[in-house]
């Protein structure tokens, strides 16, 4: 039997990312990604949003690409590329 997939609340995805990267993420920066199409929109639990493995994974290639100095637009093709 494969064990429940991790499930992630917001806050949650932000502390893991912001740890696993060593900088802080704002809550409106997923928000953006979310919108922008560069991270996948996330699940939901009643009314609360629930965010997975592949968003976490999502989220840190595209701080670690930005951090180099990469633009949204130019992220947008390699993170599609991933999925």
């Amino acid at each position: 039997m494969d064990p429940k997939p991790r499930s992630y609340s917001l806050d949650q995805l932000i502390a893991e990312a912001s740890s696993q990267l060593g900088e802080t993420i704002n809550p409106r920066t997923i928000r953006l990604y979310a919108t922008e199409g560069l991270l996948d929109r996330p699940g939901r639990e009643g009314r609360h949003a629930v965010y997975g493995e592949r968003q976490l994974q999502q989220l840190l290639l595209i701080r670690s690409l930005a951090q180099r100095g990469l633009s949204l637009a130019a992220i947008a093709p390699l993170a599609a590329a991933s999925n």
